[in-house]
């Protein structure tokens, strides 16, 4: 129940975000309610008590504190932030090493939390994400796609990595 409400909050951000360009008012509306319930149901250490899907709730923060300046929603969204890291990922930002890497998600989470940080061109969001990408290796991410996810999760993952994700440094 609760990774399904947390799927529709991301959700309503999402929609809520895209239409934000062409009307104000009841999305503005949207976009306060769903983030507000996301800060709300946070838990201690920053996730939302389903691991692997921090990612997308940090991301419609991220989105919903460019649209508000609402302060509690960047709190929420770099405490996920670190959850991703640090307990999903096992970053070690000592030697930019991970245990087991970022998930998708995560991955574009950490890259809006960089754009949102004070200097989005050098930050630990985006030193993190970089590492990431750099202890990546193709072949091995698309062999294990091909055998551990479905085709869904994939195109959607990999769309995200392809549109957003990878920092214009390693491009």
């Amino acid at each position: 129940m609760k990774k399904a409400r947390l799927g529709n909050l991301t959700a309503v951000l999402v929609v809520a975000m895209t239409a934000a360009c062409a009307t104000a008012g009841p999305i503005d509306d949207a976009i306060t309610r769903a983030a507000g319930n996301l800060v709300a149901d946070q838990t201690g250490p920053g996730s939302w008590g389903e691991f692997g899907f921090t990612g997308e709730a940090v991301a419609g923060l991220a989105n919903a504190y460019t649209l508000t300046a609402t302060a509690a929603y960047k709190t929420a969204a770099e405490s996920g932030g670190d959850y991703c890291l640090y307990d999903e990922g096992g970053y070690n930002s000592g030697t930019g090493s991970y245990t087991w890497g970022l998930y998708a998600g995560a991955a574009y989470a950490l890259t809006r939390l960089s754009e949102i940080s004070g200097n989005p061109a050098s930050n630990s969001w985006r030193t993190a994400v970089a590492d990431d990408f750099n202890e990546r290796n193709a072949t091995s991410e698309i062999n294990w796609y091909r055998s551990n996810a479905d085709d869904s999760s994939s195109v959607y993952d990999l769309a995200r990595l392809a549109l957003h994700e990878i920092p214009p440094a390693l491009v």
